[in-house]
């Protein structure tokens, strides 16, 4: 499984769901924690006479680094769990135009 990045590519679990034996809800997901950091700024601005407004955001994700674990999978004929994570830190940009 690959998480889903920045610009949503990614994020495809192959295969069909197996059951695990075993009782239902038995053990839980580990702490979850997460911090994302963004700034934004809007820039006036005119092209051919037109007035618009260029907007760009920075987007830190996962700030603090954190191994947060999303679920758990099992592949067919083995019995360990391998744990879905939720991507390391990464950056983003986004550009707008209005007008």
């Amino acid at each position: 499984w690959q998480p889903s990045g920045v610009n949503g590519i990614g994020g495809e679990i192959s295969g069909s769901p197996e059951s695990v034996p075993g009782s239902v809800n038995t053990s839980h997901l580990p702490a979850y924690l997460r911090t994302d950091l963004s700034v934004e700024r809007r820039w006036s601005v005119s092209l051919l006479g037109r007035p618009g407004t260029l907007t760009t955001l920075l987007l830190l994700g996962n700030v603090l680094n954190r191994h947060n674990v999303l679920g758990f999978v099992t592949t067919t004929g083995s019995s360990p769990l391998r744990t879905i994570s939720y991507p390391s830190r990464s950056l983003g940009l986004q550009v707008g135009w209005e007008f």
